[in-house]
């Protein structure tokens, strides 16, 4: 079984037996342990690297395929925002004929009572 794992783990056929058979004797000494930390020190720095990689393109790729979706969501909101400047400015100049009527209309009513009152004092 640990000879499996050491050339799984990418370590030369004999180097693995020898280690191997030196494990279930009970005889690795520390320069074995430390040749086998380094050895998988290696490993795992080439598959963090490699996970690294493909998660930054994996990135990349959702970025892109998010990108014409958001070209396309800011057009829209560009096309609401000037139908909704068009309709506001339709609506000012509606106030304002509306406010432009009342204020003449207010005129007449103001020229006009005066002389209302009038008939009503000579009565």
């Amino acid at each position: 079984m640990v000879l499996t794992e050491l050339t799984k783990a990418g370590i030369k056929q004999e180097i693995a037996e020898d280690l191997s058979y030196r494990y279930y004797k009970n005889e690795l000494t520390h320069k074995d342990i430390e040749y086998l930390k380094e050895n998988f020190d290696i490993k795992l720095e080439k598959v963090e690297n490699n996970l690294n990689n493909k998660l930054s393109k994996e990135i990349d790729s959702v970025k892109n395929g998010f990108k014409p979706s958001i070209k396309d969501l800011d057009s829209k909101i560009s096309t609401v925002e000037n139908n909704l400047n068009v309709k506001i400015d339709k609506v000012k100049n509606e106030l304002n004929l509306i406010l432009k009527h009342l204020i003449r209309e207010l005129s007449k009513l103001k020229r006009a009572l005066p002389s209302k009152f009038l008939i009503l004092e000579l009565n």
